[in-house]
């Protein structure tokens, strides 16, 4: 070489960021640069002419040399290890892990084997956090390249699908979904590859695993990109929700029980109300029969008194003192007691429904003041009832036996809000 050549040389090995060792085919040390030095604590003169095996752990230097040989059969440019963990030894004992690529020179007369050796402790520190966090993650995580390979998997992802991590590396990500959508799930893959932003699959809706016994499960799935040394990766972290499903079902049974019992609570209330209604229809229909017939022998009881009636009067003349004049007062008070009895059975009678109706002008204070007395006999000594009555109230043209109906069952239905003699809160039992 010429001296500018050996120069240029020189620098390059001198500013190269890896340690650069030259190593001739007797296994010998011939040269070692500035990052050497750094990188495994020995000088320049302490390492040149040294085995390399000096630079190596104990544990991996018996079978070094066999690795040299196997490299200088074949010496062209490559990295060691392919994918195995390597390590440097330096002076203090101490060990690193590192990458390690080869090639070879012709320097004159010698073949130098040139090994470039670069300190990966940050990476293997960073990348063992991150296998940290992998393990550690209480979902199944699965990476998946973009021909649907399955490239990372972690603990939770073992434990979840029942599958060994050798048997899923390698293997396409569709042996992870159910049979019956297998075949659609390829054009899904390519979809998400084509548009790369984090977001949960499925829309909100739990969608299906396999495992490897063929059982599946209710899962949410949340898709996300990683780049990694060899491309691009989708990360799918999966969790199984299949408690979460039940707890739902669980809930929708518990409701819709509920609305089943409250179906049957009102329909028995509607069908009590029924019976109820069917009851007061008998006791007014037999209310009114028996009024009926005794309103007839009340209408002969009364015709009777008044043809006696008339003639004590006549017996007693202009005489207001005597025996026959108190017989006519007597029998006055008895055609006043039947009359009002039948006005009790009118009221019966339009309590039966099986009276006429009679309109006619009506004083609704005197409708009131005339049932009054019916209704305290209907409600019972338990509840009380108050009468305020409006005296400017105009008259109005109506069926009194209607009216004393109406206030009838107002009465009668505010008794049923309170069975026990107390209002129930939604309802406050006051007739006017």
């Amino acid at each position: 070489m010429s001296e500018l050549s050996d120069a240029v040389l020189i620098g390059l090995l001198e500013a190269a960021p890896d340690s650069i060792i030259g190593v001739g085919t007797d296994g010998r040390i011939a040269l070692v640069n500035a990052q050497t030095v750094v990188l495994f604590g020995y000088t320049q003169a302490e390492l040149l002419g040294q085995h390399i095996e000096t630079l190596i752990p104990e544990s991996s230097r018996p079978m070094h040399p066999m690795h040299r040989r196997d490299y200088l059969a074949d010496p062209r440019p490559r990295p060691m290890g392919a994918g195995e963990p390597l390590a440097g030894r330096r002076k203090d004992g101490s060990e690193f892990p590192a990458e390690i690529s080869l090639s070879t020179v012709d320097a004159g007369p010698r073949t130098l084997v040139i090994a470039a050796v670069r300190d990966v402790s940050e990476r293997v520190r960073v990348e063992a956090k991150f296998r940290g966090l992998l393990e550690a993650a209480p979902d199944a995580i699965v990476g998946v390249s973009a021909d649907g390979c399955i490239t990372l998997v972690n603990a939770q992802t073992e434990r979840l699908f029942g599958y060994r991590r050798d048997e899923l590396m390698g293997q396409q990500i569709e042996m992870l979904v159910p049979e019956d959508v297998r075949a659609g799930h390829p054009q899904l893959r390519n979809r998400y590859f084509a548009d790369l932003q984090p977001r949960p699959m499925g829309a909100g809706s739990p969608l299906r695993a396999r495992r490897k016994d063929g059982s599946e499960f209710p899962a949410e799935v949340s898709l996300s990109a990683l780049e990694t040394e060899d491309g691009l990766i989708v990360s799918a972290a999966i969790r199984d929700v299949t408690e979460r499903v039940e707890a739902q079902a669980q809930r929708l049974r518990l409701e819709a029980e509920a609305q089943r019992l409250a179906a049957v609570a009102e329909r028995e209330r509607l069908e009590a109300q029924l019976h109820q209604s069917r009851r007061l229809e008998s006791l007014g229909q037999l209310a009114g029969g028996v009024a009926h017939d005794f309103n007839n022998l009340l209408a002969v009881m009364l015709n009777y008194t008044s043809f006696v009636a008339e003639q004590v009067q006549d017996a007693a003349g202009a005489d207001t003192r005597g025996p026959w004049a108190q017989a006519a007062a007597d029998l006055q008070q008895v055609l006043r007691a039947g009359n009002r009895a039948t006005e009790l059975t009118h009221q019966l009678l339009a309590f039966g429904r099986r009276e006429v109706i009679r309109p006619r002008v009506l004083d609704l204070n005197g409708v009131i003041r005339e049932v009054e007395q019916l209704l305290r006999r209907a409600l019972g000594e338990h509840i009380q009832l108050h009468v305020e009555l409006d005296e400017g109230m105009r008259p109005v043209l109506a069926d009194p036996g209607q009216v004393e109906q109406v206030l009838m069952n107002l009465a009668v239905n505010a008794r049923d809000a309170m069975p026990d003699g107390e209002p129930c809160p939604y309802t406050r039992p006051t007739t006017k």
